[in-house]
């Protein structure tokens, strides 16, 4: 939905710390600075740029603090048995909260999965930018890329995959493992997920 504050007291006070939309572009809002201008910065690696702006260019159409299409972020970090870093995902949905903030906050959203989560630290990485921009790999792209280094992949909002111990390939729906397979031809939703099939096969 498109902003419709009028000043910068109201911009700051409903989107101060908030992920909003610019462009379609997933941007952050820092508040009002002394001078009254409004600091927004694009998410991203350790952030890429962003702009002041007063409170009538904070009303363009371009800004919308929403719909926001949450579900896996790839590229996270977290530490393996043998205590090395390796890159895999959490899944990010909605919490159920009633609050005066507008927008993305960590307080209205939570995350599971292997990848370690905060907030603050998801907003500099392309993996957040790249869920927020519903932006991911191919299935069979992300199966390639599973490695010892890298065991889970995102390739859709909703799936992704794993490599586990035994290099089997693992599949996963919405943060829950839902099928195994020695191939990546052979992955599907097992007999107690069957529901899930034509999901999957879309999501393909």
């Amino acid at each position: 939905m498109a902003l419709t504050h009028q000043n910068v007291e109201d911009i700051n006070h409903k989107y101060n710390g908030s992920v909003l939309y610019y462009n379609k572009k997933p941007i952050m809002c820092f508040g009002a600075d002394p001078y009254k201008k409004v600091k927004f910065e694009y998410l991203g690696p350790g952030y890429s740029g962003g702009m002041n702006l007063d409170g009538a260019a904070v009303n363009d159409a371009k800004f919308a603090d929403g719909p926001f299409r949450l579900g896996y972020v790839n590229g996270l970090m977290a530490i393996n048995k043998d205590g090395e870093k390796v890159e895999t995902v959490a899944f990010v949905t909605r919490v159920p909260i009633r609050k005066w903030k507008q927008g993305l906050t960590g307080q209205n959203i939570q995350a599971r999965g292997p990848g370690q989560w905060r907030f603050e630290l998801a907003c500099k990485t392309q993996g957040m930018v790249d869920m927020l921009v519903e932006q991911y790999p191919s299935f069979w792209n992300a199966t390639k890329a599973l490695a010892v280094k890298m065991p889970m992949i995102a390739y859709h909002r909703h799936w992704a995959v794993g490599l586990n111990e035994a290099d089997e390939f693992d599949l996963y729906y919405r943060g829950n493992k839902v099928g195994q397979a020695d191939t990546p031809r052979k992955l599907a939703p097992s007999a107690k997920f069957e529901f899930l099939l034509e999901a999957y096969q879309l999501s393909k």
